[in-house]
């Protein structure tokens, strides 16, 4: 739904995010966009319809210069076409692609490999997309392989060449790691990447938008659990891939036959989240800086891992991203997967359930749950171990949020 020339506009990123996309005169005089529940829409001509429908079985290739064509909601809609504007200008893409989930999204890029291809992805990454790469691409002949945060250019040079892999089609980087806040080198990244003519893809799910810009270090595609920090409020699934016009083209005809794209409601809650993206990412990463400062001084936690207090090679590579440290704080806790559920199953504020980026602060035990199936010796070589506890902070007042962790941390070992 494009609106004018993205490129020939001078707003700030935090204007788009709240005005771009769309015109008042389109709905009435009405500020906000509407929800449009339609399943199917009008055409202006049989040709144009026939071009859709050309494009979406694959039959020719979408011409990214053209304005896409409202036909069936599976394909696409306005409330879709209205939040892919507004986040792809917001983080200096070309174009954006809307998913009914981040794994939706993460299936529909890595499911357009064939067999014979290889990916080689940093380790550790999500659970989900760790089964994926390991459990489902493979019984489709795709291959993987993993580097670690202290591998250099000659160490994943090696682990590609061991591979024996005529094919390096993927390269795919989470960072920060889900659920270590583990940090990769984007630029050294992107040179292999690059090198081998492999597409760079990076999942900026912990730090989102506004804290990171991936596309910086070369990234083709940047993906997104739309669900945690873009979305916001534990209200909405979905996910984002953006990138170029070209390739998400090519993503956007793979989704309208699938069936995976957010829904008309999904997009528009969307939409509303982007409006206090800046706000809310904000003033989370200002709780968190505080929080993780007192849990680093705390006598029952072993480890912090965030951002802005790495040190050593971790803490170079902060420092070379130039990025900000966001509003994950994974830490460890004295002892192991019993003191660990003491601590969960003591907290009162903080609540015990997955997902992350929300404003509700929010407590989960990766090892057995999100985590649960990473193999034990990936688990090992991750630092994903029985103390780890992935805590995402909230709006809530960062005061109470230290006086329940300080309460909980303390009972476990009460007498």
């Amino acid at each position: 739904m494009i609106v004018e020339d993205k490129r020939a506009r001078k707003w700030h990123s935090q204007t788009d995010l709240i005005q771009a996309g769309f015109l008042a005169e389109w709905s009435e005089g009405a500020i906000r966009p509407p929800i449009f529940p339609n399943t199917t829409y009008l055409s202006k001509s049989a040709e144009e319809l026939e071009r859709a429908f050309r494009i979406a079985y694959g039959l020719c290739k979408p011409d990214p210069e053209m304005p896409p064509v409202l036909m069936y909601n599976r394909i696409n809609h306005p409330n879709a076409e209205i939040c892919e504007d507004r986040l792809s200008l917001a983080t200096g893409s070309e174009a954006c692609a809307l998913f009914s989930s981040g794994m939706a999204a993460i299936d529909t890029l890595l499911f357009t490999l064939n067999s014979g291809d290889t990916i080689l992805h940093s380790r550790p990454v999500y659970g989900g997309t760790n089964h994926l790469i390991k459990e489902e691409l493979v019984r489709f002949g795709i291959n993987n392989v993993s580097f670690g945060p202290d591998d250099d250019y000659n160490d994943i040079n090696k682990i590609i060449s061991k591979a024996n892999s005529k094919n390096l089609a993927i390269v795919y980087v989470e960072s920060p790691a889900n659920p270590t806040n583990t940090l990769f080198d984007l630029e050294l990244c992107g040179r292999i990447a690059k090198e081998h003519k492999a597409l760079f893809v990076v999942d900026n799910t912990f730090l989102g938008p506004m804290w990171q810009n991936p596309t910086k270090f070369g990234a083709d595609l940047v993906v997104y659990s739309a669900t945690k920090f873009i979305g916001g409020h534990n209200d909405v699934l979905s996910g984002a891939i953006t990138g170029s016009k070209k390739l998400i083209s090519e993503i956007k005809a793979r989704r309208g036959i699938k069936g995976n794209i957010a829904s008309p409601f999904s997009s528009w809650l969307l939409t509303r989240s982007l409006e206090d993206l800046f706000l809310r990412t904000k003033k989370q990463m200002e709780n968190a800086k505080k929080i993780a400062k007192f849990l680093n001084k705390h006598p029952n936690v072993t480890n912090v891992y965030y951002p802005s207090l790495f040190e050593g090679k971790q803490g170079q590579i902060y420092k070379k991203l130039g990025i900000k440290p966001g509003a994950m704080i994974p830490f460890e806790i004295k002892g192991t997967k019993r003191e660990a559920y003491l601590f969960l199953n003591n907290l009162k504020l903080v609540k015990l359930a997955v997902s992350l980026g929300g404003t509700i602060t929010l407590a989960e035990h990766p090892h057995s749950m999100t985590h649960i199936g990473v193999s034990d010796k990936d688990k090992i070589e991750s630092g994903i171990n029985e103390s780890l506890i992935r805590l995402s902070v909230g709006l809530e007042h960062y005061k109470d949020i230290i006086k329940d962790l300080d309460q909980a941390l303390y009972k476990i070992y009460a007498k």
